[in-house]
């Protein structure tokens, strides 16, 4: 009996991860295993990355009176931990200044995500499809959690 409840589980647990999969966002689809590197994330991937974690927080970044933008790095080069930062700010139409909505960090190797201000990890399906898809290109798996609290996070 044993045996026969493992064999059931597998495909139970098969078309569990399809339907997850499934709810990827299609900007998640956008970023294609072959185009990822084995170095790594490019700065305009990393966005892409950051934009599926930002939909999942329910920023509406297509809005017209929304005016929700991200700004990162001049360069394609992460810093010195191998993350891209990248900050989401509001520029409301009538305002004489810009509102800062949020730091974001994303991981070159893996695609994890943290907003540095709260240092918070970012974790849903969606995004583990996409560092799953990142992890097997690159070879390499997520940095230890308490490493990454204290190379990134300001509290």
């Amino acid at each position: 009996m044993g045996i026969e409840m493992q064999s059931l589980r597998r495909p139970c647990a098969l078309l569990l991860a399809g339907a997850l999969l499934a709810g990827v966002p299609a900007r998640a689809a956008s970023l294609d295993a072959q185009q990822i590197r084995p170095s790594g994330l490019t700065l305009q991937q990393a966005r892409k990355v950051l934009s599926v974690v930002l939909e999942h927080q329910k920023f509406q970044m297509k809005r017209k009176d929304a005016h929700l933008f991200v700004e990162g790095p001049d360069k394609d080069a992460p810093d010195a931990h191998g993350y891209y930062s990248l900050q989401l700010y509001h520029n409301p139409p009538k305002a004489a200044m810009m509102y800062t909505l949020g730091h974001f960090s994303v991981n070159m190797l893996t695609a994890e995500v943290w907003d540095f201000m709260r240092c918070e990890r970012y974790s849903f399906p969606a995004l583990s499809a996409i560092q799953a898809r990142v992890s097997a290109r690159t070879g390499q798996r997520p940095p230890d959690e308490q490493k990454v609290r204290d190379e990134l996070c300001l509290n």
